[in-house]
């Protein structure tokens, strides 16, 4: 599927019911705890936003993710989209993910165009309430990661991405619990991505199955 077409269809069913937390769950870790227990948990969130950009290259949709440096937090060294909490400079969420891909990434995000909004999910060890939102840029990117936050970024095609053979169940280092876990996993380039990466992005891979992708 071409690229604008494949834009196309995901605008359509972003506009539609989501797949929502039942198909988050399909990716989560065991035991982790369902979005009505975590909101007991903890009932103030911090609000933050992650952007999905979907870009062409070769007239086949791609996204970027980002292997986060080390550092004495609950996240330290995991897989995730660019982004980050909320900034009294926002207007709103879509422009925390616009401003955090553009700080992370090292990409101008003034001609990407949101196209809609994932579900939400709490995340439970840093207490954060993320909205995934996704982005589109007409023409392939070249970014220059900040260093300080960034170890690696990870290209993938979303056919890549999606494909059944990069699913597996790992065994993965939990720094919030600071022990070892089973969690279903995404296999990209030798990177496991796993937890509320994992989740966001069995969302999204229900919504394209929708069309057929």
């Amino acid at each position: 599927m071409e690229f604008n077409e494949f834009v196309e269809n995901v605008r359509r069913e972003l506009n539609n019911e989501l797949p929502g937390e039942e198909a988050q769950l399909l990716m989560s870790p065991l035991n982790r705890a369902t979005q009505k227990q975590a909101l007991k948990l903890i009932p103030n969130p911090t609000p933050s936003a992650i952007l999905i950009l979907l870009y062409p290259l070769n007239n086949i949709p791609h996204t970027i993710l980002m292997v986060r440096n080390s550092y004495n937090g609950h996240h330290s060294g995991q897989v995730s989209f660019p982004g980050g909490k909320v900034e009294a400079s926002d207007q709103n969420l879509s422009q925390t993910a616009l401003r955090e891909f553009e700080e992370e990434m090292g990409v101008n995000t003034e001609k990407v165009e949101i196209i809609g909004e994932l579900s939400s999910l709490i995340i439970p060890p840093s207490g954060f309430k993320v909205s995934p939102f996704i982005g589109v840029a007409r023409s392939s990117i070249y970014p220059k990661p900040d260093k300080i936050e960034v170890a690696e970024t990870i290209e993938s095609s979303i056919k890549y991405l999606f494909d059944a053979g990069n699913k597996s169940v790992q065994i993965v280092h939990s720094s919030a619990a600071n022990t070892k876990l089973k969690a279903p996993a995404y296999l990209i380039n030798g990177n496991v991505i796993w937890g509320a990466t994992a989740m966001i992005l069995s969302e999204l891979e229900s919504l394209c199955k929708r069309f057929n992708f």
